[in-house]
């Protein structure tokens, strides 16, 4: 009891006498007993309210739950449905080109739109450098060209998204639809201009491009969903497809242990071999392009071979990041 009470109150409690015996004073000790008892109902009171707001929150919460799972079960028995509760239409997964008659008869066609030529050259550029349509719409002349308008060997691209920097190797494909663009323009260009200009002197929306693209599903009546990210997965499974490096990765641990480095990445970046990887797989995507290699179908697309494009897109971002 006397655990609670404060040095003063027991002082006024106990008392000592003459023959040093201790004597209790019994109305100090019954008030004393009296605040304590006050204090410890206060105490509790406080505790069964903390514990009534507790139990609100539990059935508060409880109920939400069961709302959750009581949606997710009626969602579950539900037909699906391409519009969203809003009405508007639901984004279909992205996929990329099956085959190069795909690249080919896309090429074309996009050729007899309204500035077609710019429209194909978006296109054969967008699959040789594996750029996402943001990055793409924003390309300069003098990305590529010098002041002479020759071309540059290699190009820095600052990503939009990631804000990191891809070293792209400059291909014969992307040099071949440049040309063939300059002289659609008849060589007209400004090199701080973008490549792709927008009716107020910026540059294309990226929107735009996809009002390009969309109509050719139901034009060729593609057996695939196409729309800007195909680019992006087309260059990452051509690249995956042609295959991407020659290195014979069985000799890195042993140079990996002869240079005592940490880790096999290390010794790829020490030996320059990440960029004779990047390399030979953009000539592998300009290749097949251009038609010069034998392969024309590519994986054909599934529910299961989009996750494996995604992973290749992934992988290529991560190999960027170690450059």
């Amino acid at each position: 009891m006397f655990d609670y009470v404060n040095i003063c109150s027991i002082n006024e409690v106990l008392t000592m006498t003459n023959n040093n015996q201790v004597s209790i004073n019994t109305n100090s000790l019954v008030s004393l007993l009296q605040m304590e008892n006050q204090r410890l109902k206060t105490q509790l009171d406080y505790e069964k309210k903390l514990r009534v707001e507790a139990e609100k929150k539990v059935i508060v919460l409880g109920g939400q739950l069961a709302k959750k799972k009581r949606k997710k079960k009626e969602s579950a028995n539900q037909e699906y449905t391409p519009y969203k509760c809003n009405g508007r239409k639901k984004p279909q997964k992205t996929d990329p080109i099956t085959s190069r008659e795909d690249y080919v008869r896309i090429r074309e066609a996009l050729l007899k739109q309204a500035n077609g030529v710019r429209n194909a050259t978006i296109w054969t550029l967008g699959i040789a450098l594996g750029l996402r349509v943001s990055d793409l719409a924003k390309l300069k002349w003098k990305y590529f060209l010098d002041e002479d308008l020759s071309f540059k060997v290699k190009t820095v691209i600052h990503e939009q998204k990631t804000s990191k920097l891809n070293n792209i190797y400059i291909t014969e494909i992307i040099q071949k639809a440049l040309l063939e663009y300059m002289a659609y323009l008849d060589y007209n260009i400004d090199m701080d201009d973008f490549i792709f200009k927008g009716y107020r002197d910026g540059h294309l929306k990226e929107n735009t491009i996809y009002t390009k693209l969309k109509p050719l599903n139901e034009q060729l009546n593609l057996q695939f969903h196409l729309a800007t990210h195909t680019m992006r997965k087309s260059f990452a499974c051509i690249a995956a497809c042609c295959g991407i490096t020659k290195v014979d990765m069985n000799t890195l641990p042993v140079v990996q242990g002869l240079l005592n480095h940490s880790s096999q990445t290390v010794t790829m970046r020490y030996l320059g071999i990440f960029d004779t990887m990047y390399e030979e797989a953009r000539e592998k995507v300009s290749d097949f392009l251009l038609g010069k290699t034998n392969i024309n179908k590519l994986i054909m697309t599934n529910d299961s071979t989009n996750q494996v494009y995604d992973k290749i897109v992934n992988m290529l971002d991560e190999i960027i990041q170690q450059q």
